[in-house]
């Protein structure tokens, strides 16, 4: 078990390369994916052994969605390409059930999580070495797009672009946040609190105006939820004694100068350094400020295109891949990667409108599921996983909606890590305590 559990470590940790350890001959083959068949062998094995299936949650609307795009196969202009992906996404649905079967220790699974949380911490330590490597003289590597050549890059990791990066990074730095935000045992220490830093810079400096935009929203929702709880502390504490002002000592006092003085050092510093930098460059794209427009361009022609797939067959879908291929043959365009965007939009167009249904279910549990068992074990410290998890997973859907490409690699494994705490927490001693918990499980058929 142990040597299956550091495969799908290696998973979790590679589940963001697309540029590297990577196997190519007509198409990409990433190591997560690789690692993730021994996952599968060991769950089919246990499968066998115990005689019995434990069902993640959303795991029967998630087989019912891809028996539906295995039938929609001769929807595809592509058969072949499309073969392929469907293949690829059998081997996700069938990891999602065998990393069910396989974490049945609790201490596993709090190790599980731990490396969870680390692996965006170390992907995050190589987007900085990409941002400050041509300061320090060092080779930059893997590096695809510059703001200015040679001197100053765009964080990409080892994503194809920086946005792809942004995307599988803000998972977890919303898990982490969340973790620190409830106090959770797992987080405990400063050396968290240095890495959530690490994470919050690597996706400032990646320079994704989506990651920016999801990182405000979210930190204001944060601080509503604290200035909420702080009214509320303190309306309970004037409505039972007498308000009284105390004076700060002369150590606070000094911490705040020291603090100030520190801010103001750094904000002279940063200004000196970036002095005669022209902010405008981080607007490229966006249309702001008299800036080229081509990126929300690009993405609202690519949505629009999405849309005008769904329509030309409402009902039944184009199959996983169908709809990008659909675009490529009006446009004529066969270079442009995944022309669909728009995550649910594309799942619309390649599922109809009859075949969404399922996925939709899938969606929706994978949700409501873990959000009931935290509510319900609060404030165990299994309750404060689910939430940072189920909680990022909504973010981690936001996102993807400006992004294309459903089958993302690190979005599966996700889902899946979450699976396992949900099944996790259906067999904590106190169960018994909550009468809608009931570990889901199914004869086996094999």
């Amino acid at each position: 078990m142990k040597v299956v559990h550091w495969f799908f470590c290696f998973a979790l940790l590679t589940a963001s390369f697309d540029i590297a350890l990577v196997i190519k001959f007509g198409g990409t083959v990433r190591s997560a994916q690789i690692a993730s068949l021994l996952v599968v062998f060991a769950g089919m094995y246990f499968i066998v052994k115990r005689g019995r299936v434990i069902v993640p949650p959303g795991g029967g609307a998630l087989f019912l969605w891809a028996c539906i795009q295995a039938l929609l196969i001769p929807m595809s202009i592509n058969i072949p390409t499309d073969i392929v992906y469907v293949i690829w996404l059998w081997l996700i649905v069938a990891g999602y059930f065998s990393a069910v079967q396989l974490y049945r220790d609790q201490q596993l699974v709090m190790r599980l999580m731990r490396f969870y949380l680390l692996s965006y911490f170390f992907i995050a330590v190589f987007g900085l070495y990409q941002f400050f490597s041509p300061w320090l003289h060092l080779p930059s590597l893997l590096v695809k797009q510059w703001f200015i050549e040679g001197s100053l890059a765009r964080i990409n990791g080892f994503s194809y672009e920086p946005s792809y990066f942004a995307t599988y990074l803000i998972m977890g730095w919303v898990v982490l946040l969340d973790l620190l935000n409830a106090d959770s045992q797992i987080v405990s220490g400063k050396w968290w609190r240095a890495a959530f830093a690490v994470e919050t810079a690597a996706l400032v400096l990646s320079t994704s105006r989506t990651a920016w935009a999801m990182m405000i929203l979210i930190a204001l929702f944060y601080l509503s939820l604290g200035t909420a709880r702080k009214c509320k502390v303190l309306y309970l504490h004037l409505s039972h004694r007498p308000l009284f002002l105390s004076v700060p000592s002369r150590t606070t006092l000094f911490k705040v100068f020291i603090v100030f003085m520190v801010g103001c050092s750094l904000f002279y510093g940063v200004g000196r350094l970036f002095q005669g930098f022209d902010y405008r460059i981080l607007l490229v794209g966006t249309g702001l400020d008299n800036t080229a427009a081509h990126s929300v361009n690009d993405r609202s022609a690519a949505f629009e295109n999405t849309v005008d797939v769904f329509m030309e067959s409402p009902l039944i879908g184009r199959s996983l891949i169908g709809p990008s291929e659909r675009i490529k043959q009006i446009t004529r365009d066969n270079d442009s990667g995944d022309a669909a965007l728009g995550v649910f939009m594309e799942t619309l167009a390649s599922s109809g409108v009859i075949g969404i249904l399922p996925f939709i279910w899938f969606v929706v549990e994978t949700i409501v599921a873990p959000r009931r068992i935290s509510r319900a074990l609060w404030p165990q410290e299994e309750a404060k996983w689910l939430r940072g998890m189920y909680r990022a997973l909504i973010v981690e859907w936001i996102t993807l909606q400006t992004n294309q490409n459903i089958m993302r690699e690190y979005l599966w494994l996700h889902l899946t890590v979450l699976a396992v705490l949900v099944c996790a927490a259906r067999r904590l001693p106190d169960k018994e305590q909550i009468p809608w918990i009931r570990e889901s499980t199914a004869p086996s058929s094999i």
